[in-house]
């Protein structure tokens, strides 16, 4: 659907919205619940919170008030979905739904959660923790927004087809309660077939989409427009929002053949893992030999190093010695140039290089004779190197998968991954 000139696709049951401050996640977030009308709750958590907390201070007499409104919650469920979040296990919990008595016609609105409504509620929770007995008005604002929220969407329990639009529910919380937090809420809107978009700033969370293929960021273009990317059409899209993890290991290879087939293994182990992996394109055989007896291995390094050389050189090099940094080798008893050479696919690198894959084989065929370094270097020259190289190494992966996780499997052992 189009809303306000961007596109959004709410197809999937969930939609996580990202983007840095002034992107317009919150204002997307208001134009889809006009455009959603009836269908659609809108929770600005943030404002709810301090709105609710005003309320519940301003009054001495809510646990003398409660006594007259039965218990609202939570069941069971509700109860384990909050102290997964919150990291409580708590003693007892009892949430209420109290009248809102208010002068504010405005206010009095913001807690009329059923539409068409005339009854305002406000939330009021009783805690035990520890021997600890608290209330709403105890808590810090992580713990009552999580509350909170729940609260609001048990308001709904028995209501269909909706979509929940919630702005930054995890702004209160650590990143492992916001994924805790996001994979509660798609587990509840999925038992209920409800819908759920989130717009957050969390690192974990926007990670977790993105994985999840749920992830849109928002961005503003030079002159001024709002566009949405959604990463099933880039699935690095999630990068300009993400702090790279530091570098914690250094994989030492022979040449430019084997750093692209190395990456494209580690690529294997996911995102995250393959950013704190650095690999470095040496010069040659020799030289990672002569490495191997200067660098030493520290008792504690901060960073990790592999010599991973190319799979031919088995019989040549020595294995490490305790004191050294380990030594691997690529897949096969091949150098990664003869194995390339050997499992070009045309049709596959057809797709991936955007050529025919009639182009393509001819550019195969007028090389069919010549040395595997020089039939890579060549094609790489013809249509690009980082693009050809990185389409025909991470094809090799894929066709070859025994192969990859034998070597994966010794590679993250050489890690302790």
């Amino acid at each position: 659907m189009n809303v306000d000139g961007i596109e959004i696709d709410l197809s999937e049951p969930c939609l996580v919205i990202a983007g840095r401050n002034g992107t317009g996640k919150s204002r997307l977030l208001r134009s889809l619940s006009r455009y959603l009308d009836e269908k659609a709750v809108l929770i600005n958590l943030h404002s709810l919170c301090e709105k609710a907390l005003d309320v519940l201070r301003s009054r001495d007499d809510l646990k003398d008030m409660k006594n007259e409104y039965e218990r609202f919650g939570p069941d069971s469920e509700r109860r384990s979905d909050i102290e997964r979040i919150v990291g409580r296990e708590y003693t007892d919990i009892d949430w209420f739904a109290l009248e809102l008595e208010s002068t504010e016609p405005e206010l009095e609105k913001r807690f009329r959660w059923i539409r068409d409504d005339e009854q305002s509620l406000v939330p009021y929770f009783e805690a035990s923790y520890r021997g600890i007995d608290y209330s709403a008005q105890d808590m810090g604002l992580g713990e009552f927004s999580v509350h909170f929220l729940f609260w609001i969407i048990e308001q709904y329990r028995d209501a269909t087809e909706l979509t929940f639009l919630i702005d930054e529910p995890d702004a209160y919380l650590p990143p492992t309660a916001s994924t805790a937090l996001l994979a509660r809420l798609q587990s509840i809107c999925l038992k209920r077939s409800w819908s759920l978009v989130v717009s957050t700033h969390s690192p974990d969370v926007i990670e977790s989409a993105s994985n999840a293929s749920s992830l849109a960021v928002l961005s503003v273009d030079a002159d001024g427009g709002l566009s949405a990317i959604h990463v099933s059409q880039d699935s690095t899209v999630a990068e300009t929002l993400l702090t790279p993890p530091p570098v914690r290991y250094e994989i030492f290879v022979e040449d430019e053949s084997a750093y692209y087939l190395a990456h494209a293994l580690v690529g294997k182990l996911g995102r995250r893992a393959a950013q704190e992996i650095s690999i470095v394109w040496s010069r040659g055989q020799g030289y990672m030999v002569r490495l191997q007896s200067h660098l030493p291995l520290p008792p504690k390094p901060a960073v990790g190093h592999i010599y991973l050389f190319d799979g031919d050189q088995r019989s040549k090099v020595a294995a490490s010695k305790p004191t050294q940094w380990p030594v691997l080798f690529l897949p096969s008893e091949s150098d990664p140039d003869s194995l390339l050479k050997s499992g070009a696919d045309s049709h596959a690198l057809s797709i991936r290089l955007g050529n025919s894959a009639e182009e393509i084989a001819r550019e195969i065929q007028a090389r069919e004779g010549i040395d595997p370094h020089d039939w890579v270097n060549e094609l790489a020259e013809r249509f690009g190197r980082p693009r050809f190289l990185t389409a025909i190494t991470e094809i090799w992966v894929e066709q070859n998968q025994e192969l990859a996780e034998e070597f994966l499997e010794a590679f993250t052992k050489a890690l302790k991954l």
